[in-house]
C-alpha cells in the first residue's frame, strides 16, 4: 500500500501554478518592465512550485527515486542563493589529440538550481537565429535547415568546430553578460569552489577546471549560446549559419562569400567578449562533395534537392551495437537487435532513407539479420518513425 512517503506526486498543479507565474514574467520581459522583471525573476527563483519541478526534472534525468514527502522536504531547503553541500564530481574523457574533455556531474539539488536559473534565463538572453541545441531546435532541426538551405540554392559550405567550447569561455565575462541576480549567476553558473569538487585519483586540477564553463551543467549550453550570439552576428548577411553547441555549418552562394566570412568569423571568435576563442578545423566544400555534420554526410542530390544519411562512422556504431548483442547471452537476441536498431533509425529522423545508404544499411544488416532485408530496412523506417511521433516535443518547463 502506498504511503504519502512513498506515493510519487501529481506534478500538474505544480505545473499550472508556476507556468501562471512564467508567463506573467515572459509577459513582463517582453514589455520590458525592468521593475516587474526583477521583482517576478525573484519570485519565480524563490517559487516552491518551481523547485518542486526542477527537483522533479533532476531526479528523473538522474534516475533517482522521489516521493511525495522528500520531494517536499528538499523543494524547502533548497535555495538558489546558497552553496549546497553536495560536491560535483568530476570525470574525463580522452580526446583523439590526447587532452582530457572535463566532465561535471551534479547532484540533485545543484541540478535542480541550474533548472530554475536556466528557466529564468531563457526569455531574457536573446540567441542567434541559427542557434541549435536548445529547446525547441534540436539536431534533427539543425539538419533539415541545412537540407532546406542546399535546396535553396547555397552551393558553398564552411565546416569547423569552436576549440575548446566551453574550457576556453571566461566565466566571469560571460556573467557580465547575462541578466539576473549576480549572487545567483555565480552560484550557479560558474563551476563550484574547489573544495566542493570530486576528482578522479591522481588527479586535483581544481583552477584548472574552474577556469571555463562547465560541461555537465544544465545551464551552460543556453549561457554558452547566449555569449556566443553576439560573435555570429558579425557575419555577412550574406551567408546563413546553423550552429549546433560548437560544431557549425555556414552556407554561401559563392566560394568567395564563404572565404570572406571564413574570415570575419574568426576575427570575430579572437575578439568575443568572453575571451579568445579558435577554430579547432575550418574547411571549405561545394554541396557536390558532401561534408559531414552532426554525424550524417549531407550532400546536393541528383534533382537538385539535398539529402542527409548516416556518416559510415554512424554505420559502423550500428555494426558494432549489433555483434555486441551476438556476442553476449541475451535471452531474445533478436529482439534486443530490432530494439538496437530502431533505437539507432530515430536517432536518424532527417534521413528519408533510399540510395547507396540503404544498400550499406542491408549489408550491414545481413551479418545479424536472416529474412527480407528490403522489408527489414522498411519496417525499421515505419517503427522509428512512429516511435519519433510518441515522443513530446521538449519544452522549457
Amino acid at each position: 500500500m502506498m504511503t504519502w512517503e512513498t506515493k510519487p506526486l501529481d506534478l500538474r498543479r505544480y505545473r499550472e501554478e508556476f507556468v501562471k507565474q512564467y508567463r506573467r514574467y515572459c509577459g513582463a520581459v517582453h514589455e520590458g518592465h525592468g521593475r516587474k522583471i526583477h521583482q517576478l525573476e525573484n519570485l519565480l527563483l524563490r517559487s516552491h512550485s518551481g523547485k518542486v519541478l526542477a527537483l522533479a526534472r533532476a531526479a528523473q534525468k538522474k534516475g533517482y527515486p522521489l516521493y511525495g514527502a522528500k520531494l517536499e522536504m528538499m523543494a524547502n531547503m533548497l535555495s538558489c542563493w546558497e552553496q549546497p553541500s553536495q560536491p560535483a564530481t568530476l570525470y574525463f574523457m580522452e580526446k583523439p589529440d590526447g587532452s582530457l574533455r572535463w566532465i561535471f556531474r551534479y547532484g540533485v539539488f545543484r541540478a535542480a538550481q541550474q533548472y530554475l536559473v536556466r528557466w529564468v534565463l531563457a526569455p531574457r538572453l536573446r540567441l542567434h537565429e541559427g542557434q541549435y541545441a536548445i529547446p525547441g531546435r534540436d539536431r534533427t532541426a539543425a539538419v533539415e535547415k541545412a537540407k532546406q538551405l542546399i535546396g535553396a540554392g547555397y552551393d558553398w559550405i564552411i565546416r569547423g568546430d569552436v576549440k575548446d567550447y566551453y574550457p576556453s569561455m571566461n566565466g566571469e565575462k560571460a556573467l557580465a553578460l547575462l541578466p539576473g541576480p549576480p549572487a545567483v549567476l555565480r552560484q550557479v553558473v560558474l563551476p563550484p569552489p574547489g573544495g566542493l569538487l570530486l576528482f578522479p585519483p591522481g588527479y586535483a586540477l581544481a583552477e584548472e577546471v574552474r577556469r571555463g564553463l562547465p560541461q555537465g551543467a544544465a545551464t551552460t549550453p543556453m549561457v554558452a549560446a547566449a555569449v556566443l550570439a553576439p560573435v555570429l552576428d558579425e557575419l555577412p548577411d550574406a551567408v546563413v549559419v546553423i550552429i549546433y553547441v560548437d560544431d557549425f555549418a555556414i552556407f554561401a552562394s559563392s566560394k568567395a562569400a564563404a572565404a570572406s566570412a571564413m574570415n570575419t568569423l574568426q576575427q570575430a571568435l579572437w575578439a568575443a567578449p568572453v575571451g579568445h576563442l579558435e577554430l579547432k578545423f575550418c574547411d571549405i566544400h561545394h554541396v557536390t562533395e558532401g561534408f559531414g555534420f552532426l554525424g550524417y554526410h549531407i550532400f546536393r542530390s541528383a534533382g537538385g534537392g539535398a539529402t542527409a544519411c548516416p556518416s559510415q562512422a554512424g554505420f559502423e556504431r550500428l555494426d558494432e551495437q549489433l555483434d555486441a548483442v551476438d556476442a553476449a547471452p541475451f535471452a531474445n537476441p533478436h529482439a534486443e537487435k530490432m530494439a538496437r536498431l530502431i533505437s539507432w533509425r530515430c536517432s536518424y529522423a532527417a534521413w528519408d532513407g533510399g540510395g547507396t545508404a540503404d544498400d550499406t544499411l542491408i549489408a550491414i544488416l545481413g551479418n545479424h539479420f536472416g529474412g527480407d532485408l528490403e522489408e527489414l530496412v522498411e519496417l525499421i523506417r515505419l517503427r522509428a518513425q512512429k516511435t519519433k511521433e510518441k515522443v513530446k516535443p521538449k519544452t522549457l518547463v
